[in-house]
């Protein structure tokens, strides 16, 4: 099942000593724990520092919160221009291990060092892990047209939310063209789909706005691709669903033929 609230506090800086377990690409097991051990920090200079932080939008943040509560948000711009001046920046790579296998995962990103020089007060920020981690699980009844898609929509995720969205889309067409859909456009190919599955399909009509948004402009957040996740989750069932639908016709053929 999507962990949407892990993925949540992943979205900006995360202190080392509180990461959350992650699932793992080789067993499928969430178990799947930074190696802090394995750490390694280049620091960055002010100003490569500040312009990341432009980059992420620390500072649109800040913006919002002003725009939507005046009070609040200058209490809220306040703590966290003050918690900056606590950090400073730079580059990290690091490994992540599984409990259960054992299998490793490279990591690169961003942290915030302590200034301090108190490591458990270290932020990070990874923006690319190898190899990709599924945010949720790819079944084997999933076409791998589809899971290849989404294997690349993840990765992005971290690093660029357009192209994680763009990539999600990549993963509808597929969707519907393993479905037998085979039109023109993807527009076409939902509401041919929809014909098939009509609840999916509304779905994947919603889907589609994102897509179309992440692929065309730059106006998606990371919240509309988790939003998303979750939903094309629940719309790939159609293929667990498939695989085992003649297995639960038989069994249903039996019981009938037991008591009728």
């Amino acid at each position: 099942m999507f962990r949407k609230r892990t993925w949540e506090s992943l979205i900006n800086f995360h202190n080392v000593k509180l990461y959350p377990k992650l699932p793992c690409p080789y067993c499928g097991s969430n178990t799947l724990h930074l190696d802090l051990d394995s750490a390694q920090f280049k620091p960055l200079s002010n100003a490569a520092y500040k312009s990341y932080l432009d980059k992420v939008g620390l500072f649109d943040d800040i913006k919002k919160e002003l725009e939507e509560n005046v009070f609040f948000g200058l209490l809220s711009s306040i703590e966290k221009i003050s918690e900056q001046k606590n950090y400073s920046g730079a580059q990290f790579t690091a490994f992540f291990s599984c409990e259960l296998c054992s299998e490793s995962v490279s990591s690169v990103g961003m942290a915030q060092l302590s200034i301090d020089g108190i490591v458990e007060k270290n932020n990070i920020k990874v923006e690319f892990f190898n190899p990709p981690i599924p945010m949720f699980k790819l079944e084997s009844s999933t076409p791998v047209t589809i899971n290849e898609e989404l294997l690349k929509a993840f990765n992005y995720f971290h690093s660029d939310i357009s192209s994680s969205g763009s990539k999600l889309r990549r993963a509808m067409e597929k969707l519907c063209n393993e479905s037998g859909c085979t039109e023109r456009n993807l527009n076409r190919n939902i509401q041919e789909f929809a014909k098939l599955y009509p609840q999916e399909g509304r779905w994947l009509k919603s889907l589609k706005l994102v897509g179309n948004e992440a692929t065309h402009s730059d106006g998606v957040s990371e919240q509309d691709i988790l939003d998303s996740f979750e939903i094309f989750e629940v719309v790939l069932d159609i293929f667990r669903r498939k695989q085992i639908e003649d297995k639960i016709n038989k069994t249903v053929l039996l019981l009938e033929s037991r008591y009728q």
